[in-house]
């Protein structure tokens, strides 16, 4: 009797390990089967955010390529269009005799304005079209006012800076991570600088001769040459991006049609470029694109080139057989753009820059 007792009290006890084996597994595997879910649910929600992110971006570069056609599709005969760093704009008006003289003999025509002269922007901002006559008179100045008045720890609201540096740590020359090697993704403000990387201060040449713009200074950050690290300010406005699929300011945002996403650019020009082969120590010469007799010059009976103060003379003074323009290397050609009517980027590509968020 007593050894079936023993037998008994043996068999309940493997069976209660058993079943405490049993919950374990079960535990570990719903734990297990827990963890993939949400790694899942984190890996979907990152793919789902990149593949937005990178639509806005594509949106972005149609955007711009939209405001291109619009402004350049006219079909009025009585309208011309020219392009400029970041914008496009439209004339309908004409030219008067109120030719006005510049130095060195250089000169302009007046122009009398026409009631289509437009500004397309190829930036971000609120109004992407507008006249000239608004554009000079009111979106213009506001916007030279947030450059002048930028600043990055307090920018204005919707604003963001494009030419906001990546900033690496050159702890190897100080630990404490306050010397920074800077990566500008527009524009490099050292330009601005001497060739030791300090301020060119009483007429000291620049490292790109040429080259000014207003910087700001970072208190705390310094370059490796124990310079304040500078920025050179790129602000547009953000543009959002609705759940309709509409881009515009925040204003256009409603409890039915909630923003979804938010981006920027700013859409650089491959025309400003500047050939230093054709354009260099005042000797110019190019093929003339219009029959006229600034362009053509004037060839008399004798045989000789008239002098004209005003004249290119491009088809009159055609440069003889082995004659070049004396410079050092291949030709190049160095693209100087205008950021917003007075900054300068010496980029020579044609880039559109998104910044999505």
């Amino acid at each position: 009797m007593r050894t079936s007792l023993k037998y008994q009290n043996g068999r309940q006890g493997i069976a209660l390990i058993i079943v405490l084996s049993m919950l374990v597994l079960l535990s570990g595997l719903l734990v297990a089967f827990l963890s993939t879910a949400q790694i899942e649910r984190g890996s979907s929600y990152a793919y789902s955010n990149s593949t937005s992110a990178r639509q806005i971006a594509d949106s972005t570069v149609s955007f711009a390529i939209g405001q291109l056609r619009d402004a350049t599709s006219n079909t009025d005969e009585q309208s011309t269009w020219s392009s400029q760093p970041g914008a496009i704009r439209t004339f309908s008006g004409k030219l008067n005799s109120s030719r006005k003289s510049l130095r060195d003999g250089a000169y302009y025509d007046g122009y009398s304005p026409g009631p289509k002269d437009s500004v397309y922007k190829l930036y971000s901002a609120d109004r992407m079209k507008l006249s000239a006559a608004e554009y000079v008179s009111t979106d213009l100045p506001e916007e030279v006012e947030v450059i002048e008045k930028w600043k990055r720890d307090n920018p204005p609201k919707d604003y963001v800076d494009l030419n906001e540096p990546l900033v690496i740590a050159r702890r190897d020359i100080k630990p404490d991570g306050t010397i920074v090697e800077p990566r500008y993704p527009i524009i490099d403000p050292r330009a601005a600088l001497s060739k030791t990387e300090a301020p060119a201060t009483g007429g000291a040449p620049s490292i790109v001769e040429g080259f000014d713009a207003k910087l700001e200074y970072d208190e705390n950050l310094k370059l490796p040459s124990d310079t304040k690290l500078p920025y050179l300010p790129m602000p547009v406005k953000w543009l959002y991006l609705l759940a309709d699929g509409t881009i515009g300011p925040s204003t256009l945002a409603t409890e039915k049609n909630p923003i979804v996403g938010r981006t920027s650019f700013w859409t650089d020009d491959d025309t400003c470029k500047l050939n230093i082969n054709t354009a260099s120590e005042g000797t110019f010469w190019d093929t003339p694109s219009a029959s006229s007799m600034q362009e053509c010059g004037n060839y008399g009976k004798s045989g000789d080139i008239p002098a004209s103060q005003n004249g290119l003379n491009l088809a009159a003074s055609q440069p003889v057989q082995g004659e070049y323009q004396r410079y050092p290397g291949h030709p190049a050609t160095t693209c100087l753009s205008p950021v917003l009517g007075w900054l300068w980027n010496l980029t020579p590509t044609t880039p559109i820059y998104p910044y999505a968020g």
